[in-house]
């Protein structure tokens, strides 16, 4: 990830290259821009993440021959001689004011290299 910043009449704007639409995208390029400050009436923030409670970070485990510390008896849960660790959750972002957030997307561009 390349990250740059710049300055434009006194605001310092940083530039953050990310190729997370590639993937879904790979004909077209996006640009996002979103207003971090605060309300200034309200002090609420212009971001903000979201989860389920106690879904921040959830853990699983698969244990194979040996469990969780290899000498362990016991189920197993797969063929394999190892036990495998899974840590996801829950999480979501909220724009408060999406009307100072803007996301560019360019036309399709067909055979294209950068």
């Amino acid at each position: 990830m390349k990250i740059w910043s710049k300055l434009y009449n006194l605001n310092k704007v940083t530039f953050i290259i990310e190729r997370t639409f590639d993937v879904e995208y790979p004909n077209r390029k996006f640009g996002i821009l979103i207003d971090l400050t605060a309300d200034s009436k309200t002090g609420k923030p212009g971001i903000a993440s979201f989860t389920f409670k106690n879904g921040e970070f959830i853990h699983n485990f698969i244990t194979g021959v040996g469990g969780r510390t290899g000498l362990a008896h016991g189920e197993v849960s797969s063929p394999v001689a190892a036990s495998k660790l899974i840590n996801w959750g829950y999480a979501g972002v909220a724009v408060f004011n999406p009307y100072r957030s803007v996301i560019l997307i360019s036309n399709e561009v067909e055979n294209a290299i950068y």
